[in-house]
Order: structure tokens, then sequence, then C-alpha cells
């Protein structure tokens, strides 16, 4: 990469907007070329909204590129337009575009990279992912924390509040997994905010005490499960999405709920 962009690179991350336009005049026609074999059509600015994403795309990688890398920012640049082309084309279900598994290296346009390219290639897309994986995350955190906070929650309750026992545990993930699967029952707490706890006790055979020292815990695996948007946070926790099981129906006799009075922490 020239020293000129790694110093507009710099500065553009660092909030110098003058740097930042500088670049995407820069890189305007590489983005429209990489869209372009992509879609194997030639595009236009003022007709094709691939462009408006590819622009987008262009601008994510100016603040996401690694600087300390040494890898060049055409490649990763290409690997982050591609790659949000994709993600474009499945949300909108475009179908009469190429197939979404073609790749831009199977051209014989100028965006061909030489050979010994291709592990450099390869490299700019695992940290593109990486970092794209890594912000999703961060995002998920976040909008847990945001509803958490509507229960009057935070993560450092969440942490006092976890089981000390594995079969404690398995005991409150059971009831979430009942009450996710209820709409009665999440409808309640969403709209109450609180367990139903003379429901749980019925149907689930544990005590009083055993639900209220786990309502924390319950509340917070209860939103895990139920909610789309934490899918890193149930394959963290090893939890079950809402679709992938019917919450088994328990009763006092047979109950998997049911057992011994473990305590949580406060």
């Amino acid at each position: 990469m020239e020293k000129k962009d790694i110093q507009l690179l710099q500065k553009a991350q660092s909030g110098d907007e003058q740097s930042r336009e500088l670049l995407i005049t820069s890189y305007t026609s590489y983005i429209q070329e990489i869209a372009s074999g992509y879609c194997n059509r030639k595009l236009v600015w003022e007709n094709d909204d691939e462009l408006s994403i590819a622009l987008l795309a262009l601008n994510e990688a100016i603040d996401s590129y690694d600087l300390n890398s040494n890898k060049k920012f055409k490649n990763y640049l290409r690997m982050v337009v591609k790659s949000r082309l994709v993600d474009y084309f499945r949300t909108e279900k475009r179908h009469h575009h190429l197939p979404l598994s073609n790749n831009l290296e199977e051209s014989n346009t100028e965006l061909d990279e030489p050979p010994d390219n291709k592990i450099e290639d390869e490299a700019a897309w695992k940290q593109y992912h990486q970092q794209k994986e890594f912000q999703e995350r961060v995002e998920e955190m976040s909008q847990f924390e945001y509803v958490l906070q509507e229960y009057g929650l935070s993560f450092h309750d969440l942490e006092q509040a976890s089981p000390k026992h594995q079969k404690t545990r398995d005991k409150l993930v059971e009831v979430a997994k009942l009450i996710a699967e209820r709409e009665d029952l999440l409808k309640y707490i969403k709209k109450k905010k609180k367990l139903p706890l003379k429901k749980l006790i019925l149907e689930t055979g544990n005590s009083k005490k055993v639900l209220k020292r786990g309502r924390k815990y319950i509340l917070a695996v209860t939103m895990i499960i139920s909610d789309e948007r934490f899918s890193y946070l149930r394959s963290l926790f090893s939890l079950p999405n809402k679709s992938s099981e019917k919450a088994q129906k328990v009763t006092e006799s047979g109950s998997p709920l049911k057992g011994d009075e473990d305590n949580v922490k406060n």
C-alpha cells in the first residue's frame, strides 16, 4: 500500500473527515469495478443500489482496516464489498444475480489478483470476518444489556445470581425453557417484569424458595432463549433456541425440574 494511503487511513480512523473523503474519492472507481464484476454487469451510480452498498462498504473498510496487519487495503476492501453485496442479495432475494458462491477471482477482469497474493487475500478475508463477528457480538451484548435494564437487572446481578451447582443451573434453565415456550407465561413476565410464581410452583414442582432465589437467572435465561437476537449468548451458554425444541410439560411427580433446593447466589 502506498504510504500516502496509510497516512490517510490513520487520519480517517482518527476522525479526519477530509482524509476520509480523499480515500472515498480515490477508491470510488475501484469499488465500482468490484461491484460490477461481482454482479456480472456494468453498474451505474445513478441507477444501481449495489453501488450504494459498495460505497457503504468502503466507508466501513476505512474504519475497520487493521493498520498493523501489513495486508493490502485493496484486498481487504474487496472482501468487505463482496461480503456486503452477498448480505444485500440475501436480504433482497435478488436471485437473478450471480450465484452467491461466485467470486471475483473467477473473472478475467483487471480485478484478478496474481497467484502470489492468494494467501494475503485469504488473510484479509479472515480478518474482515473476525472483525465483523466481534462487532456483531458487541452489538448483541449491548442489546442484551438493554433488555436486562428493562427488568432492573445488570451483568453484575447475573454474575452474583449464577447457580453454584450444575444441578441447580440445569433446573433453572428448564424453568426458563418452559416459560419461553409458553406464550401465557412469556407475556406475563414481559408485562409484569417478574415470575408467575404460583403457576411455576404448580407446573414445575419447585418451591417458592428455589424460584425466588433463581429469579434473576431464570429471567435472563428466558430472554436469551426467547429472543432471536441473542444467538451468540445461546451458543455461549449452550442454551436451546426457542423453536429448536418444545418445552417438556412437567408434573410434580416426574418433573426434571424438581429436585434439591441448592442455593443460588443473590
